[in-house]
């Protein structure tokens, strides 16, 4: 399956060509490096995959534009931390980019369009409740 996010919209989340030579370039010959290109993107969807797979089956087939800008920007931070660049805005655009995560694993959030297939570790269960026990005698006189 193909990355969520392309080396373009990386580029395009790094700020340009020349920005993401400055980070991915780790053999000095001016060129981004494809390996750790594709490094990162492996990086950013096995973090997005990690929370979407509690409700739905990843890789998610047909992203959402949103879940490829979070792809993207997850790969530019994690270039950012290899080269010890993070910022604290980098930091904090991380969090929200973790909470919407969060709200897609919640099902408060799709990451596509049509709802994706769910996920083999969603399963249903029975859940005796003690506090709550109902009997015979204890529904006399009430009122309901």
């Amino acid at each position: 399956m193909a990355p969520y996010a392309s080396q373009t919209q990386i580029q395009l989340a790094a700020g340009g060509a020349v920005k993401l030579v400055e980070l991915a370039d780790w053999d000095d010959d001016g060129a981004a490096d494809g390996d750790v290109i594709a490094m990162v993107q492996a990086a950013a969807d096995g973090w997005i995959d990690s929370y979407l797979r509690a409700r739905f089956a990843t890789p998610v087939a047909t992203p959402s534009d949103t879940l490829v800008r979070v792809a993207a920007e997850e790969s530019v931070y994690v270039l950012r931390l290899r080269r010890q660049m993070v910022t604290e805005l980098d930091t904090e655009a991380r969090k929200q980019r973790e909470t919407w995560l969060r709200d897609c694993a919640k099902g408060l959030v799709r990451p596509d369009e049509p709802l994706p297939a769910a996920s083999t570790a969603v399963k249903s269960a029975w859940v005796e409740d003690p506090g709550r026990a109902v009997s015979r005698d204890g529904l006399k006189g009430g009122v309901w």
